[in-house]
């Protein structure tokens, strides 16, 4: 049993379970407040979105490039089509505007359909305080690995 219940420690949490992780009775606090806003802000282009358990979510208000490069690839042209064929997206003139929220599965995915071509999400898109996604998820594994020494 006990060699049983140690594969199930190993294999469980690749397949995305990790039931055997402790459980802490105090909550630190994370780097990034629950529900704060991240933003991309390149040229004329400003979207702000909140991360979700299951992606990105880009707020109503938000623009988005007019067009998008030949390069961009099938996936995210057909959801850029979609957001303005469904009337998510309206124009403003120069540029498109999200009328309502709109969750992508990703941040890079969410990035490339804002700016028509394709871009690292994880790096264009930054917190209030400037830090991209990438050094906040760092930060956070950091802590994570000074937290599990000193417990």
């Amino acid at each position: 049993m006990d060699t049983y219940f140690d594969n199930m420690k190993i294999l469980l949490p690749t397949m995305g379970f990790d039931l055997f992780k402790p459980v802490f009775k105090e909550q630190k606090q994370s780097l990034t407040e629950k529900g704060e806003k991240v933003l991309l802000a390149v040229g004329d282009i400003k979207a702000q979105a909140k991360l979700t358990t299951t992606g990105l979510l880009v707020l109503r208000g938000s623009s988005m490039k007019s067009a998008a490069t030949p390069a961009l690839a099938s996936t995210c042209l057909k959801i850029r089509n979609d957001l303005i064929g469904k009337g998510y997206v309206r124009s403003t003139g120069k540029d498109l505007e999200f009328i309502q929220d709109y969750e992508f599965s990703s941040p890079s995915q969410a990035g490339s359909v804002i700016l028509g071509y394709s871009v690292n999400g994880r790096t264009f898109w930054k917190s209030k305080n400037g830090l991209t996604l990438k050094e906040i998820e760092d930060l956070k594994a950091k802590v994570a690995a000074v937290e599990k020494i000193t417990l």
